[in-house]
Order: C-alpha cells, then sequence, then structure tokens
C-alpha cells in the first residue's frame, strides 16, 4: 500500500511562518509521517507546492492508492481541487495543522472547507497528529474496500 501526503501553499515555511499559531516544523511533520508509515507497513512520499495547477496535477495522476491532502489556503476557494479530488476513486482525507474552524480571524470564510465534502473526512487542529489521523483513516478506509483486496 502506498500514501502520499500533498501539502499546500505556503506549508514549506511552516516553522518560520506564526510559529505561534502552528508549533511544528515541516521536519517534524515528516517524522510523524513516516513513524505512522512505519507503524501501518505502508510507502509514503510526501509533496508540497505552491503552485494550484501543480497539486490538481498530482491528484488527477497519483501514483498512490491514497492520499492525505492539506490544501492550506486553498481549502476554501479552490473550486478546480474540489473538482479534481471529486473525479479520483482513491480516498483522500483532508487533514490541517490547525483548527480552521475555530481560528479565530474575523475573515468569515476562513472557518470552512470547501474541498471536505469530497473528502472521506476531515482532521484538523492536532498540529502533527493530524497527519498521522489521516493517513491512519485512509489505509483503513482502503483496508475495508472489496476492490483493494
Amino acid at each position: 500500500m502506498h500514501i502520499d501526503v500533498y501539502n499546500g501553499p505556503n506549508l514549506n515555511q511552516i516553522g518560520n511562518r506564526s510559529p505561534e499559531h502552528y508549533g511544528i516544523t515541516n521536519e517534524m511533520i515528516q517524522q510523524s509521517i513516516e513513524r505512522t508509515a512505519d507503524k501501518l507497513s505502508v510507502e509514503w512520499d510526501l509533496y508540497q507546492t505552491n503552485y494550484e495547477g501543480e497539486m490538481i496535477d498530482w491528484i488527477h495522476n497519483a501514483d498512490a492508492d491514497g492520499v492525505v491532502l492539506n490544501p492550506a489556503a486553498w481549502t476554501h476557494y479552490s473550486v478546480a481541487i474540489r473538482d479534481a479530488v471529486s473525479l479520483v476513486e482513491y480516498p483522500i482525507v483532508e487533514v490541517h495543522i490547525s483548527n480552521i474552524h475555530n481560528r479565530g480571524e474575523d475573515i468569515e470564510w476562513r472557518d470552512r472547507s470547501i474541498i471536505a465534502p469530497k473528502c472521506i473526512g476531515q482532521v484538523a487542529g492536532l498540529g502533527v497528529k493530524s497527519y498521522e489521523l489521516g493517513m491512519r483513516a485512509v489505509h483503513s478506509e482502503l483496508e475495508n474496500r472489496d476492490d483493494y483486496q
């Protein structure tokens, strides 16, 4: 089994960007994914892009059985990524480091995802644990599919 992890815009700056808000680094994310993959005995790859079209191509052409997706800012407005997610048969779980539903910002659209309804689930607000739980959810979904076994 192979699970890809796709990180969206500005996540390459985690650790530098708003450390008081996120409280983690990319190294911590990668270590969490690696530990979880080892426990689940799955192969994995981690990708990050600041380009929406590249993310869409990854979703369309994934060479994985499932995907953990942190769409970052695209969460709130990318109809193109929502459409790409809705076109694929493999399971996708949306993850977020912070709780997008309770960020305390006065921007009304920052607390909802237009992508989550097209995913099998969403994990938000648990820091690096969000990635672990996202991988576990994709793994569980794949193991329970009749067409996968």
